[in-house]
């Protein structure tokens, strides 16, 4: 699919008066990313998203990921069109934090300003940046800087004997789950170098800023996926504006919960207005966050519709700041949504 790109206007600066602040949330745009093959056309993971997004009124554009990151930026902004105080919402791969914060300064030069700004997207991207606010509800965590695998041990022992997770400062390697994630309990330093090693070769060049280290939690298991990794009672919460969006079970195969208010008190917390948490139950029927992301690189889960996604977002835009649209949560396969009250 070809998508309409935004209309032209006037460069200006990303200044946009408090008075004026609600109007144009109201006008907000997307930026999405496109196919490196095809420029013209979304990459095939948000081509989907995007057209739900132009059914719900959005004016989308265009950015080149691997493009941009590679140092053209000109090329990768060419079909993001001069505006005048637009206000853009990113949805798109990762950005590391000076990346991120290098496009926030080359679309405020083309009359943009990003709905998230640079010191809230590192907040919530990055896990040691966060930890405080939702260490009473995660596992405990211990991390280490850089590769330095004698560091990482170091790190890791804090938390005990084990058994760990580790990742990096923002995501897991799960599909390798007996290679490079899970580090059993008692294991001897040489496993334990071998599976940061994995893991250090799993993410590449794009290995986040060190080694973070979690005591491994038994959650609640619903299954094993193809890739060997336990499935768990598992969701993704998605907040706007600080308040409940859509919530959905992390997989295919999920439960039945519609209750996640417990979790609106962290969200108030963040910088960010555009957040994913993640959580999950546990074996004794507890509540854990296991992770919080930054909402625009957070994928959809199999089972939020994007048509239904945009469309509460647009409500959610439309309200007054009052009487915020509710958000929705959707269960298994063949069950309806459900709207979320007082959200």
């Amino acid at each position: 699919m070809e998508i309409l790109f935004g209309f032209y206007g006037k460069r200006g600066s990303n200044t946009v008066p408090d008075a004026a602040r609600e109007f144009h949330l109201a006008q907000m745009q997307l930026l999405f990313c496109y196919n490196s093959e095809m420029r013209r056309v979304p990459d095939p993971r948000y081509e989907r998203e995007v057209e739900a997004a132009q059914d719900a009124g959005f004016i989308c554009h265009l950015l080149g990921f691997e493009d941009f990151i590679d140092g053209l930026e000109e090329q990768s902004l060419e079909f993001v069109r001069p505006a005048s105080h637009e206000v853009l919402l990113y949805r798109g791969f990762m950005f590391r934090d000076w990346e991120y914060r290098k496009l926030e300064a080359a679309l405020r030069m083309r009359g943009y300003a990003l709905f998230t700004q640079p010191d809230a997207y590192a907040e919530a991207h990055y896990l040691p940046n966060h930890y405080a606010k939702i260490a009473h509800l995660t596992p405990p965590a211990a991390w280490s800087e850089g590769k330095n695998l004698a560091a990482a041990w170091r790190a890791a022992r804090t938390l005990g004997d084990g058994p760990w997770i580790v990742k990096d400062y923002v995501k897991s390697a799960k599909q390798k789950w007996d290679s490079a994630c899970f580090i059993p309990q008692d294991v001897d330093r040489p496993v334990f170098e071998r599976i940061c090693l994995n893991l250090l070769e799993y993410q590449g060049e794009r290995f986040e800023r060190g080694f973070v280290f979690r005591q491994f939690k038994p959650l609640k298991r619903i299954g094993e996926s193809p890739y060997g990794y336990p499935l768990n009672e598992e969701y993704r919460l998605f907040f706007f504006r600080r308040q409940l969006l859509v919530a959905a079970p992390y997989d295919r195969e999920g439960g039945n919960e519609t209750d996640f208010s417990r979790f609106g008190e962290i969200a108030q917390s963040f910088r960010s207005e555009f957040i994913t948490i993640d959580v999950a139950k546990a074996e004794d029927g507890s509540w854990l966050i296991i992770e919080v992301g930054d909402g625009g690189v957070s994928l959809l889960p199999p089972l939020i519709d994007p048509t239904m996604f945009y469309r509460a977002l647009r409500a959610r835009l439309d309200a007054p700041k009052a009487d915020s649209a509710p958000g929705f949560t959707v269960t298994p396969a063949g069950a309806w949504p459900h709207r979320i009250h007082g959200s």
